[in-house]
């Protein structure tokens, strides 16, 4: 769903709608997991969701026709469709991680195989679109999908969704580093801004207070 939503919204407008996941994984947690969510998680989040909206620039985001208002329904689909498969893969019985995430990327081909030979271009290159296509389905979706399960199985999927703020950063120093993309001031406000949010929900002040009022020997 995210290439048809990217049809006719920027990544910037994508951003801002999975920004939202993490919030739909707190409720979702609280209701079936029957999970205590702390004070200090909500305030982490709302820090978070801020530092990802400046990031996204929403002065540049508008709905102007329709297509935009069905890929920002799209977005929202696919932001629950997101927290319900992080709270589904902390609910289920103990199973082998690999198994299970190679199950999933077989019923998502059998499922995406028909729309891709309804929606195919009319040329395929086989050149570096086919190579980009490769790495992006090895590195982001195989391993990135594995390593997300392991990680909700280990520590949960509030943990894991809230930590997720890192990705939009570690997105842009990417940029930064290998696409030659600017550092802008606002880009450095809502890294300081998504950082603090990660802190204060993961008890992390907390750590380091101790760590420091701990006694030298």
């Amino acid at each position: 769903m995210v290439p048809l939503a990217l049809n006719f919204i920027t990544t910037s407008e994508l951003a801002i709608y999975l920004a939202s996941i993490p919030l739909f994984v707190l409720i979702l947690a609280k209701l079936i997991l029957k999970e205590i969510i702390t004070l200090k998680k909500w305030i982490g989040f709302f820090i978070g969701i801020i530092g990802l909206i400046i990031l996204s620039e929403p002065h540049k985001f508008m709905i102007e026709n329709f297509n935009e208002l069905i890929a920002s329904f799209i977005c929202i689909c696919i932001s629950i469709c997101l927290a319900s498969g992080g709270i589904i893969i902390q609910k289920m019985p103990k199973c082998d991680p690999i198994s299970f995430s190679a199950s999933s990327f077989l019923i998502a081909l059998i499922i995406s195989l028909p729309i891709f030979f309804f929606l195919k271009p009319e040329e395929i290159n086989f050149g570096k679109p086919l190579m980009g296509l490769l790495l992006a389905g090895i590195l982001s979706t195989s391993l990135g999908g594995l390593a997300r399960v392991l990680l909700i199985r280990r520590a949960g999927a509030v943990f894991t969704s809230i930590n997720g703020y890192l990705v939009p950063l570690v997105t842009c120093s990417f940029g930064i580093l290998f696409l030659n993309e600017n550092l802008t001031l606002v880009m450095c406000v809502s890294f300081i801004i998504v950082i603090l949010g990660i802190i204060i929900s993961q008890n992390i002040d907390e750590y380091v207070i101790k760590i420091i009022r701990r006694p030298l020997p």
